[in-house]
């Protein structure tokens, strides 16, 4: 699977194996200046994919 942001927690007292992603980001249809994506939960290497509405838009700002 392929991720445009994934992150992988793991936890100090078991073998348990968190990861978080996000795919197929788009824009909104209903809401023009908000986008979508299909959000990734995978536990143990177990996935359960959610599709999720509502995001604004992430943008990175340069430190001069």
């Amino acid at each position: 699977m392929k991720f445009l942001i994934h992150e992988t927690l793991r936890t100090l007292n078991t073998d348990d194996v968190f990861e978080f992603g996000l795919t197929e980001i788009s824009k909104s249809r209903e809401h023009p200046d908000l986008y979508e994506a299909v959000t990734v939960f995978i536990r143990n290497q177990k996935p359960k994919e959610h599709k999720t509405s509502g995001l604004s838009e992430l943008t990175s700002c340069a430190a001069s």
